[in-house]
This record gives C-alpha cells, structure tokens and sequence, in this order.
C-alpha cells in the first residue's frame, strides 16, 4: 500500500536529497595539459641568401609565399610591363608539369596558387590544408623555379592581360594611383603594375626567361609561411632550385613635384 506523507514531510524529503547530492559532488580543476604553446615569429637567412620567415599559430590552413625582388621598378623601357605578363603566366606549363596538371592537383586538395606583383616585389602565393602542404609545395616550386614560358601558352595569356587593362580602366580610382607613382617618380618606382597597351604581346619566352635569370635569385628571395612548422620551412627553401646571385640594382627613383594631363578622363 502507498504511503501518504504529509507535504511538508515530503517537501522535506526532497530538499534534503538535494543539499545531499550538492555536498557529494566535489569540484575538480580543469587541466589543460594538452594546450598548444604560443610560438614567436622565426627568422633564419641560409648561407645562399634566401630569407625564411614564419609564424606557427597552428591553423589548419597553412599559406606559403615565396617572394622576389622583381617588382615593377625593375623594368626598363625594353621589357615594361613584364611583370604584369610574369604575374599572368603564374600556373602555365613547367619543366615538370603542365598547365592542367597544376590547376587539377591544386583544385583537388582545395588549395590556391595566385601570384601578385607591388613595386618592389613579384610574389607567389599558396593557400591550403595543412595536411595537403606536401603535395601543393611542389607545385609552388614549380612556378616559382622551373618556368618553362612555352612560347603557345605565352600567346594565349595575351587576352587575359586585355582583360586586366580594361578592368583597370573601369576603375578610376586605380587609374589615380598608377599615375599618382608616375608624376612622383616618372621610372623606377614610376613603372605602372600594368602593361602598357603598346607591350601587348611583346614579352616574347625568352624576354621572360632572362628577366626570371636575373632577378630569381637567392640573395632576391624570401619564402614566408604562417601556419606551418620553421624548420620544415627552412627545409623547403633549402630545396628551391634557385640560381645564387645578386641581380641587377633597381634604377635610381628621386622624388619630384609634377603633374600629369590626360584627355578624356574628366571623371578622374
């Protein structure tokens, strides 16, 4: 038979087994034994030249960019323009790989290979996982050292930097800033990131060849990773085939007040 306990009685009851049950549970510290510790910014120079630089911050993304000191100031009147064809070219054919074999293997492991010019710098640069950074580095090695400039591929890409010249001009604002350097410098750091429309299908394999020669070298070189360990960096530049040298100092660019008219640009 059922008992019947008073509600107070059985209000009691209740309140007791809670204190009880809140009395036996103990707190226990929480110990984070396994915690990742922060790491610094490394820097090493090899005995070639090349700059290694790195942040460990233990992301599942790594990137990777390999760096020359073969910026826009670099030209001369022969070749202007030439970097913006180099920056183009990034991801056609190699010595070891064709142009669809790179573009497959990098999509597969979801990965990204662009390549990206300043004044000063012509970059390469390799987005992926972390667990795919094997296979997507020897593909970085191979548009940043073993170029092939197969003179049909070279031809084709001639569309692609029409294409960047009328997206340049649809833009006023990157109109300002290319002759804003132009007014300050006229050469050197005056040189525009664009090919200018005359050098269109000027920059013929070997004009790209010997300013690769030149200015690809070691002591040019960095290669900076965040995302990945510094030793196996360090490792990776080492294996670079990468020709040792100086190159060529940048032409002299001295500030100047000056001005520059266009017509038929109101709007900038």
């Amino acid at each position: 038979m059922p008992s019947r306990l008073p509600s107070r009685q059985l209000l009691r009851s209740l309140q007791s087994a809670r204190f009880a049950t809140h009395a036996a549970v103990k707190p226990v510290a929480v110990q984070h034994s396994g915690a990742l510790a922060k790491q610094e910014p490394k820097l090493t120079t090899l005995p070639n030249g090349i700059v290694v630089a790195s942040l460990e911050n233990y992301s599942p993304i790594s990137r990777v960019t390999v760096s020359f000191k073969a910026g826009a100031r670099y030209e001369t009147p022969d070749n202007l323009g030439i970097t913006h064809s180099l920056r183009t070219c990034a991801g056609l054919g190699t010595k070891d790989a064709s142009c669809i074999g790179i573009t497959r293997n990098i999509q597969q492991i979801g990965g990204s290979l662009t390549a990206s010019t300043t004044r000063e710098h012509l970059s390469y640069n390799l987005e992926c996982n972390r667990d795919q950074l094997d296979t997507a580095l020897n593909f970085l090695l191979q548009v940043t050292a073993k170029q092939a400039f197969k003179p049909w591929e070279v031809s084709d890409s001639t569309p692609r930097i029409k294409l960047d010249l009328a997206a340049v001009l649809s833009q006023p604002h990157l109109i300002v800033l290319e002759q804003l350097h132009k007014a300050a410098y006229r050469v050197g750091l005056g040189n525009s990131l664009y090919a200018p429309a005359y050098m269109l299908g000027e920059h013929e394999p070997e004009m790209l060849q010997h300013y690769v020669k030149q200015h690809f070298t070691t002591n040019r070189a960095a290669v900076v990773g965040v995302g990945v360990s510094h030793d196996y960096l360090v490792r990776y530049a080492e294996s670079l085939p990468i020709e040792n040298g100086i190159g060529p100092a940048p032409r002299p660019s001295k500030y100047s007040t000056g001005e520059i008219r266009e017509i038929g640009r109101a709007h900038v």
